[in-house]
């Protein structure tokens, strides 16, 4: 029950703070930033704020330290909108997932376009551990 409560909280806050980093990001030039995620801790004295940007690594460095510039802001937003007691300490962390997500779609592709250019040819393994191209019917490929 208390794991359901804190995951709403994390909900709560990540819809708020969405809005404000979208309106920071468009007032400061910032490009594409996005709230990705929100893990507040048990005793909801602290809430990790996982924050993507799409870019080299010192946009997202920059985004940052703006962001963190604007924390007492965006920690003003959150005890305005949700309700509760304590507002808690954000604390803002780069996520670099979609970027990972990115780069894995990209490899599949690239070897979509191998595969496609072999027209037939499969790689296997020889009996001397080598490889050797091989179509369908296990005969070799030149």
């Amino acid at each position: 029950m208390a794991r359901d409560r804190l995951v709403r909280i994390g909900k709560l806050i990540r819809t708020v703070l969405s809005e404000k980093v979208l309106a920071i990001a468009r007032d400061e030039g910032l490009g594409v930033v996005s709230v990705i995620d929100v893990v507040v801790s048990a005793d909801l004295s602290v809430a990790k704020i996982y924050v993507s940007v799409l870019g080299e690594e010192a946009d997202r460095e920059r985004v940052l330290g703006v962001l963190r510039e604007h924390k007492g802001e965006l920690r003003f937003a959150v005890g305005r909108e949700v309700r509760l007691r304590r507002v808690p300490e954000l604390l803002l962390i780069s996520d670099d997932s979609m970027e990972k997500a990115a780069r894995i779609i990209s490899l599949i592709d690239g070897l979509r376009v191998v595969e496609g250019a072999g027209a037939g040819c499969a790689e296997g393994a020889g009996a001397d551990d080598e490889l050797q191209k091989e179509d369908e019917d296990g005969e070799a490929c030149e």
